[in-house]
This record gives C-alpha cells, sequence and structure tokens, in this order.
C-alpha cells in the first residue's frame, strides 16, 4: 500500500468517526435519526356509550404537543374510533374506518366537557390523561364532519 493510500485510509476512518459522534450522540437534538414527529396521545371511550352529554364544541382540531385539542379541551374520542398518522399528517376515523376529521380542520363535536374530578369519577377519567396531556376533557358524543 502506497503512502497515499495509507493518508486516505487514515483520513476516511476520521471522517467516519467524526459523522458517527455527530449524528448518533444523544444530546445532539438535531440527530438525521430522530424523527420531529411523535405519535399523539389518542384517548378513547372503552365502551359504547348509551347516552351522551348534549353540549357542543366546534373549533380547530390542533395538535399540542402530543395532545389533540378542540380549545383547550383534550378530546376523548368516541367508542371504536382510531388515528391514522401518515407522512406527519394526523387522521381520525371513525369505527367504519371513515376519515372524519384531520388535525387544522374546524370540527364540531356533540358531548360534554369534565374539569373536576371527584372521588367516584377520578379512578374512571385517569384512564383518558397522562403526563403530557391533561384536561379540562371534552367527552364526544358524536363528531360532525367539516
Amino acid at each position: 500500500m502506497s503512502e497515499n493510500q495509507k493518508n486516505s485510509v487514515i483520513g476516511l476512518g476520521i471522517i467516519t468517526v467524526i459523522c458517527l459522534i455527530i449524528f448518533t450522540h444523544p444530546n445532539n437534538s438535531k440527530s438525521l435519526f430522530k424523527s420531529s414527529f411523535s405519535v399523539p396521545f389518542f384517548p378513547v371511550q372503552k365502551t359504547p356509550a348509551k347516552a351522551s352529554m348534549q353540549a357542543w364544541l366546534s373549533g380547530p382540531l390542533k395538535l399540542e404537543e402530543k395532545c389533540l385539542k378542540v380549545g383547550e379541551n383534550l378530546i376523548v374520542w368516541p367508542y371504536g374510533f382510531s388515528m391514522q398518522t401518515k407522512e406527519a399528517k394526523v387522521n381520525i376515523l371513525n369505527k367504519k374506518g371513515i376519515i372524519v376529521a384531520r388535525v387544522g380542520d374546524t370540527i364540531k363535536l356533540s358531548g360534554g366537557q369534565v374539569t373536576a374530578l371527584g372521588s367516584s369519577s377520578e379512578k374512571m377519567l385517569s384512564q383518558f390523561v397522562n403526563d403530557d396531556c391533561k384536561g379540562p376533557l371534552w367527552i364526544t358524543g358524536e363528531v360532525l364532519a367539516k
């Protein structure tokens, strides 16, 4: 191996080590291997509703941090609803699998707001919040098309 070839191999090795340090270091918030999109928290009612509150909430569906909200209300979706993420876009699907809302859409929801957790309801409602997403909760009865 010639001297030039040895220098090229050493130089390539140094560049490789530097790139590995830059792109994989845990304190590097701009790592090429980290996604800037995180999956939103999606609370869903565990059983079909036999009755629902009859208030209305309308406004743009927004994603704040990991929380799907309308206004300040964390949305608790009806039984059977699901969320689909494609290319950092968030779609809400009804129990038939039809897209009924997207983040950014203005939506209208029937249901009601729950803010105070009493001792009897605290356990039931605690399933709909986590460390990142807290109420007030909007317990959704129906989602109306845009």
